[in-house]
């Protein structure tokens, strides 16, 4: 078994409560590749953090913490450390570069922080980004223990409350480039990847670059991703990513296709924009099957990347609307 995906059961293992056992797993696999990627360090960062040592978190914190590779959750965890901590500068610089990314960071973390840890470790986490100067609403006000999901975050008085599935509306967010996301999110449906290989044991890496993608585009915030469930409803089908998405009601498709030849995997992908038609972009990887994990995170931050410059502010055309005009029909 290769260091990825032993790193990866480490997590599973640890996140479902079995942290002495999943961090053994992923001490091996950082020794199988001393090479890794910065989210090896995400597992010995938490368990130091959960036990309260704080300052032997503070030294992986420095290892995950990589400019514009981090998405809202390491921005999170980091923050409430430094919340700990009591680090008047490093906890006010982390603040605003995770309202940066996610102004209703609030009022999100629960739910996002519930998705992935176990209610004792969310409990812990919200403590320290309450202690940051983030003021994260009480669970005991919607009559639910600390650490459990809510329905929907509570509200200040002065925004006005939305229905929008799954996600808190957002208010639009206007970029430095001119760019702006709308409130209710931009929706992305990550359709289930093709395996091209000829070989239906090879079906496990496709599936699992589009469960891994769905996955980590969901922790950037300002995306909308459909989940699993639904796009895997289309999986073998031969329709068309456009039509798709119509049907899906969001605003870009991801297709790919995974070929593997004994080691060597080419992963292909295309981010289509639902409403003008045009491919928003598209790239070819090619290389080893051990480097799996890192290209499906260079592939979801490139995407982001992409879609956060796709709409401009001038009526929230997107940036091939801009170019073609409206579709006709629409």
């Amino acid at each position: 078994m290769d260091g990825s995906t032993l790193e990866y059961l480490g997590h599973l293992l640890a996140f479902g409560g079995d942290w002495e056992h999943g961090c053994a797993v992923g001490e091996r696999a950082r020794e199988l590749n001393p090479h890794h990627p910065v989210w090896y360090w995400f597992l010995p960062f938490l368990d130091a953090y959960r036990k309260g040592d704080y300052h032997g978190a503070r030294t992986f914190a420095l290892k995950i913490s990589v400019p514009g590779l981090g998405g809202w959750l390491t921005e999170a965890v980091l923050l409430a450390l430094y919340g700990q901590l009591g680090e008047l500068e490093a906890r006010q610089k982390a603040l605003r570069e995770l309202l940066l990314l996610e102004p209703e960071s609030a009022l999100i973390a629960r739910d996002e922080l519930s998705k992935w840890y176990l209610p004792e470790l969310v409990k812990s986490l919200i403590d320290g980004l309450r202690k940051a100067g983030l003021e994260v609403p009480g669970a005991d006000a919607e009559g639910k223990p600390e650490g459990s999901r809510p329905a929907q975050a509570a509200r200040p008085e002065s925004q006005p409350s939305s229905k929008a599935p799954a996600r808190v509306a957002r208010p639009a967010e206007v970029h430095d480039s001119g760019t702006v996301l709308p409130a209710e999110g931009f929706g992305v449906a990550v359709l289930p990847f093709e395996n091209t290989s000829g070989d239906p044991d090879s079906e496990y890496l496709s599936d699992g670059i589009t469960e891994t993608l769905i996955n980590s585009l969901s922790q950037l915030g300002r995306l909308r991703v459909l989940a699993r469930s639904t796009v895997f409803q289309y999986k073998g089908r031969t329709q068309e990513p456009q039509k798709v998405g119509q049907e899906l009601g969001v605003q870009a498709v991801l297709t790919g296709r995974v070929l593997q030849r004994g080691q060597t995997l080419v992963i292909g992908a295309e981010l289509m924009e639902v409403v003008s038609g045009c491919q928003l972009w598209g790239e070819r990887y090619k290389g080893n099957v051990a480097d799996i994990f890192d290209v499906q995170e260079e592939i979801a931050k490139v995407i982001f990347d992409k879609l956060r410059v796709t709409l401009n502010a001038q009526g929230g055309k997107t940036a091939c609307q801009a170019r073609h005009g409206k579709p006709r029909g629409l």
